[in-house]
């Protein structure tokens, strides 16, 4: 996988409960998008080794995963990053993801100031772990979400 450039929705729809991608070569992805999209039994997910450096798109990853409670994305830097719209959309039981190393200067925000979708129909107590400039971000882009916890690391 390591000369492979677009991951855009190589898993969407599969009938998966877990996935391990430890041993998959991300260092030249651009396009994560919809990699998962409408994976519906899908409840364990281990991205932890992606290298996501020269991604710049996001979009939708995780979108429709109805099952997902946690999204460890601690690893994930993303220095290109420039689309996230609805990556977390309709993951309804998601409660805990860590964006720690998240890079979000190069994000464009729509033209209503938000970003479409990107939390839709997460019915929980969303917590999300990040790092000073994201968590500003976030509190600046996200005003109206009440259900979202932000918890800076240290």
């Amino acid at each position: 996988t390591s000369k492979v450039k677009n991951m855009g929705q190589l898993f969407a729809g599969a009938a998966i409960e877990e996935i391990d991608l430890t041993n998959f070569d991300t260092s030249n992805v651009e396009n994560f998008g919809m990699m998962f999209y409408s994976c519906p039994n899908l409840t364990t997910l281990n991205v932890s080794s992606f290298d996501t450096r020269n991604a710049t798109s996001l979009n939708a990853m995780f979108s429709r995963c109805p099952k997902i409670e946690i999204i460890d994305l601690s690893n994930f830097y993303t220095p290109k990053l420039t689309n996230i719209t609805a990556i977390f959309r309709g993951c309804n039981l998601l409660r805990k993801i860590d964006i720690r190393n998240f890079d979000v200067s190069n994000v464009v925000v729509s033209s209503t100031g938000e970003f479409p979708y990107t939390f839709q129909n997460v019915k929980t107590t969303l917590e999300i772990t990040t790092n000073a400039a994201t968590k500003t971000w976030l509190n600046e882009n996200f005003p109206s979400y009440t259900n979202i916890v932000v918890v800076p690391t240290t």
